[in-house]
């Protein structure tokens, strides 16, 4: 049998410079178009796990839509929500509380109006705020910010202006407190949300 060799009439030196140019020429090939993809099978295998895993995520939060919506519903019409008139009053009352537990002197409450009913944010809520003139130890201060923001009044601070009073023990200034209180959801819509979803299941059934 004649081998490739032959037709060629190659000496054996020259057949040795074939072979080991065709090695090289092999292994260049396999280091510029091969082992580069090498990992990409594991990488293309993980990635494929991280969608399968967010998909499964999405499914599961997607199959508790029914309960989100039925826990909406007792959350709305919970009794917890402060009439209009009422809100002003008892922020005021839940800061002058904390102000005297922590130490810090109100010098001036005012109430200030700036509800804004016309943003979807406020769909469930609407804010009170107050502007109060504040004179207090730094500790005593600190103490007051933190409790009225761990507490479940939901009060925050909007704005805050401080300075060391003449004595220059204590700090005095202005700040702008903002509470949100929850709205007075009326029953015909929560009726409505309930039907709507009695007829959600019917279609379902």
């Amino acid at each position: 049998m004649t081998s490739y060799f032959d037709k060629l009439n190659l000496k054996p030196s020259e057949r040795r410079l074939v072979v080991i140019t065709g090695i090289v020429v092999f292994l260049i090939l396999n280091i510029w178009f091969v082992w580069p993809n090498f990992g990409n099978l594991e990488k293309a295998k993980n990635e494929l796990k991280e969608v399968k895993q967010k998909l499964e995520n999405s499914r599961r939060e997607v199959s508790k839509l029914q309960d989100y919506q039925e826990k909406l519903m007792v959350l709305e019409g919970m009794g917890a929500a402060v009439l209009p008139a009422e809100q002003a009053r008892q922020l005021t009352r839940t800061v002058q509380t904390q102000a005297q537990r922590s130490d810090v002197t109100l010098n001036q409450i005012t109430p200030l109006n700036i509800r804004d009913n016309s943003s979807s944010t406020n769909e469930f809520f609407e804010e009170q705020a107050i502007r109060i003139n504040v004179t207090a130890a730094e500790e005593g201060l600190i103490d007051f910010l933190y409790q009225l923001g761990s507490g479940d009044s939901m009060i925050r601070v909007r704005n805050i202006d401080l300075r060391p009073d003449s004595s220059r023990t204590q700090l005095t200034g202005t700040m702008i407190l903002i509470a949100s209180y929850q709205k007075n959801v009326p029953a015909a819509t929560g009726a409505a949300r309930q039907n709507n979803s009695d007829t959600s299941q019917n279609k379902k059934t």
